[in-house]
């Protein structure tokens, strides 16, 4: 079997808390999304920008078609808000806290985890009690893994056992090379 990930990165640039991405695909959070059944929607390629204090939570909901690695860059001024992705019964798949200082000065980090198909939510929550409204942004983003199945290989008389290279879409494949054994 051989595994093709198609690779949907786009090019970033942070300025204070908050991101802009290529296509301008960009979400405020609306309130209020404090549960899984009031999630705001994210897809692949979105910037979402939120707010969080101390009786608030932020919900986000996307759902994976195939598996995927699902990547989350996170920035904020404050240290003291953690993000996490959830399933859909509620278990927690991973969390994390921003603890890196930025060169521009706020907390971030940009951690992935591989997923199967299936609905998640990302949560955003502050972790102390405060009365201080803590604005934060993230960029989601995702890669699909496709796995393929190759036929049987053909023996020649000049070569034995090649495996062809491929990179793209299921829909758009392009040989790249060979290996020879």
């Amino acid at each position: 079997m051989l595994s093709i990930v198609v690779s949907f990165a786009i090019l970033l640039s942070c300025t204070m808390n908050t991101f802009a991405a290529v296509g301008d695909n960009r979400l405020t959070e609306s309130e209020s999304n404090n549960s899984m059944s009031l999630a705001d929607r994210i897809y692949n390629d979105y910037t979402v920008v939120g707010s969080v204090s101390q009786t608030d939570l932020d919900y986000y909901k996307f759902t994976l078609s195939s598996t995927a690695t699902v990547k989350i860059t996170f920035s904020s001024k404050y240290s003291t808000i953690y993000c996490g992705i959830e399933n859909s019964s509620g278990d927690v798949v991973a969390s994390w806290k921003p603890e890196t200082l930025t060169s521009s000065g706020n907390y971030g980090f940009a951690n992935s985890v591989a997923l199967t198909p299936g609905t998640y939510y990302v949560l955003v929550l502050s972790s102390i009690s405060s009365s201080l409204t803590k604005t934060y942004a993230f960029y989601f983003e995702y890669e699909t893994v496709y796995d393929f199945k190759l036929l049987p290989l053909v023996k020649t008389s000049s070569f034995t056992n090649k495996v062809l290279k491929y990179v793209g879409s299921p829909k758009s494949i392009v040989k790249t090379g060979f290996l020879f054994a």
